[in-house]
């Protein structure tokens, strides 16, 4: 079992710290940027650097995939020059492939204001607007773009997510036909069209849109599963469960198409393949409030009680989630539409995983980091995500499992390498701990949280003088930190009592 002082440190990290830090200490800790060391090829700017030479350096470490250090640099290029629009640009670009949309909106709202507007600025302040959650101002900036520039095909598509989004159903399918008839061959917008149509009930358009962009792209598998869907309601379940056959052939791991599956094998009779079909669709997604419904309806026509009681359990657990949590449960919807789309999407997987951690429900959380991480292995958040909800659930050996994996894939990443040493001082691997926690000093050695875990190791390890020489390294580079001076005066006490 685990120290539980250690496992109360590490829970309280967890709960202020999902996305990342990983240290025993409450604060979340920088950027990573921030915390890694420049290497060889990442000199620092030198002192009193221009404004033109911190954007090139800006831009040479955005050519090299370096993001975060080219944001350190354009940031500041932009002290230095507040009114470049290149730097502007530049910033806003890099907010937005961070996903820091916050940021990237006060981007481009500066560069309207000091240059002439354009519609791509304006359609991606929108774009901006609408992932922070701004729909009203998201939707004025996108009419502005398309204002500007009527044959804005990507504004009038973004103006449509933006109706959708709330619920203007009649709204988005007016934008998304001008986006067809601007462009018939524009895949996202015939997708999102036939959807829109099939929640209409304009089932016969839905149809029609969804065979127009299969014939445009065979592999469409969240078209072919929508039109799997479209021939459910239409009552021709065999020819839904064609299409939605090959779907799941390509992928398994759709909560939708084996919901829809199931769909049409009660369609046709087929009642224990249904069961099946929906079993997995509840596993892919346990919050998929309809499949555990029909599930408990089916086992109870089956007579079987103990299923159906699960079922229809798990069922009134989530509808009460979504009816005590309704802006909470609109961002799920907007997330799970996306993945009907293409379930392949890690970003959809990783926003469900996130809002499920946060409010405690950690086998969803779990299972959704799990699918982002399937749908994009080298995606460091969903990783960082995953062994973060593994822990939580108490399923170190898994967690350490990732973390593992992190260091391998991302040998820089100083939060995996403190998880990773927090998780082995969980299962008591003391040794393996402590190489670890080593590495990750060496990485930065003035970091305080760093010292204060190996001072915790050393105590576990019974090594008092070690972790008292720990714990005042700590306490001189954070001599704010109560707990910091907390732990020197303590292991000075037990020192004391020891006769050293």
């Amino acid at each position: 079992m685990p120290d539980s002082r250690v496992w109360a440190l590490l829970m309280a990290c967890l709960t202020a710290c999902v996305a990342g830090c990983g240290s025993q200490e409450p604060d979340p800790a920088p950027a990573r940027a921030a915390l890694r060391p420049f290497s060889d090829g990442d000199s620092a700017p030198p002192i009193g650097a221009s404004a033109s030479e911190l954007h090139a350096r800006a831009l040479t470490l955005q050519s090299q995939g370096k993001a975060s250090q080219a944001i350190s640099a354009a940031e500041e290029a932009l002290k230095s020059d507040p009114h470049a629009l290149e730097t502007l640009q530049l910033l806003s670009d890099l907010y937005g492939s961070q996903r820091r949309y916050a940021e990237m909106a006060l981007m481009l709202e500066e560069l309207i204001a000091a240059a002439e507007p354009s519609a791509e600025n304006y359609r991606q302040l929108g774009t901006a607007y609408a992932s922070t959650g701004r729909l009203a101002q998201a939707e004025v900036a996108l009419k502005e773009a398309i204002k500007l520039d009527p044959q804005n095909v990507r504004g009038h598509n973004n103006l449509a997510a933006v109706y959708a989004r709330t619920s203007n159903i009649g709204a988005a399918i007016a934008a998304l036909e001008t986006v067809v008839s601007l462009d018939a061959g524009y895949v996202t917008a015939l997708a999102n069209l036939g959807r829109a149509y099939a929640q209409a009930g304009a089932y016969d358009k839905a149809e029609t849109t969804l065979e127009q962009l299969l014939s445009i792209e065979a592999n469409h598998l969240g078209a072919r599963q929508q039109l799997g869907a479209v021939l459910n309601d239409l009552g021709r379940h065999e020819e839904a469960a064609e299409h939605l056959r090959v779907a799941l052939n390509a992928k398994q791991e759709s909560a939708a198409g084996h919901f829809e599956m199931a769909r049409a094998e009660q369609g046709l009779g087929q009642v224990q393949e249904a069961r099946a079909h929906l079993q997995q669709a509840t596993r892919i997604d346990p919050t998929f409030t309809d499949a555990h419904y029909r599930l408990g309806l089916l086992c109870q026509r089956q007579g079987d009680e103990a299923c159906a009681q699960e079922a229809l359990g798990h069922f009134e657990f989530w509808r009460n989630a979504a009816t005590e949590h309704p802006a909470l449960w609109r961002q799920v919807r907007y997330h799970k539409q996306a993945l009907s789309s293409d379930s392949g999407m890690d970003r959809a997987h990783y926003a469900l995983g996130q809002i499920y951690l946060q409010q405690g429900w950690l086998p969803a959380a779990a299972r959704e980091m799990e699918l982002s991480v399937q749908a994009n292995p080298n995606f460091l958040d969903a990783w960082r995500g995953l062994g973060m909800t593994y822990v939580q659930q108490e399923r170190t050996g898994e967690a350490s499992g990732v973390f593992e994996e992190m260091v391998r894939k991302w040998p820089q990443d100083l939060g995996a390498w403190n998880n990773l040493c927090i998780t082995y001082m969980n299962v008591s691997e003391l040794d393996a701990a402590l190489k670890v926690c080593q590495h990750a000093l060496s990485m930065a050695p003035e970091k305080a949280a760093l010292h204060f875990n190996l001072g915790n190791l050393y105590r576990q390890r019974g090594e008092a003088d070690f972790a008292l020489a720990s714990y005042r390294r700590a306490l001189r580079h954070d001599p704010d930190d109560r707990r910091m001076r907390q732990a020197v005066a303590r292991m000075e006490r037990v020192l004391k009592s020891q006769g050293q």
